[in-house]
Order: structure tokens, then C-alpha cells, then sequence
């Protein structure tokens, strides 16, 4: 269903504009090690990756580098990021924590 209401929801945060909070999002890079070097399938597909492991989630980085209170973190893996770098992912949240008190 996240996919369905994705436009939807969008477009409602275009239309509000986003909050001003503190952020952390996360983005998802299967061309990123460890996930790339165990994945044969990403390795069959993408033997260049190389050259665009970097390339990967740069769009949405610049988009969220225009906001101050938003922190991009890459991470290697499909979009369920806590389930190939939960402990990572964790770590990540606890210092974003930290830092806002």
C-alpha cells in the first residue's frame, strides 16, 4: 500500500510544505558494500557499479540539502534498510538523538 499512496501523500507534503523538525531519513544504496559484494544478483546486473554506486541516491541528496534540518544518511541495501543494517541504522539514530538535546 506504500507504493499506491505514495503520489498522494506527496503531493500533500508539497502542498504543506514539510515540517520543521529535525530529520534523519535514511536512503537505501544497493550498489553500496557489504550489500553489493554479497548479492550476486546485484553483481550479475551491475558489474560496472562502480561508476554508479556514487550516482545512486545523489538526486535526492541534493534535494534534502536544501533543507537545514534535514540529515541524509546511504546505506547499503534494498529500501527494508532495517533488515540489512539494523544495528548501523540504530547507531545512526541513537547519535541524531544525541545531538538534538
Amino acid at each position: 500500500n506504500e507504493d499506491v499512496a505514495l503520489s498522494t501523500n506527496a503531493t500533500k507534503v508539497l502542498e504543506k510544505g514539510y515540517p520543521d523538525v529535525e530529520m534523519l531519513i535514511f536512503l537505501a544504496n544497493p550498489l553500496m558494500d557489504p550489500y553489493y559484494s554479497k548479492s550476486k544478483q546485484m553483481q550479475k546486473s551491475y558489474s560496472d557499479y562502480e561508476k554508479y554506486k556514487d550516482e545512486y541516491n545523489k538526486a535526492r541528496i541534493v534535494f534534502f540539502n536544501e533543507f537545514d534540518n534535514i540529515e541524509t544518511k546511504e546505506l547499503a541495501g534494498f529500501p527494508a534498510l532495517y533488515i540489512y543494517e539494523p544495528e548501523q541504522m540504530a547507531e545512526d539514530i541513537n547519535v541524531f538523538i544525541d545531538d538534538l538535546e
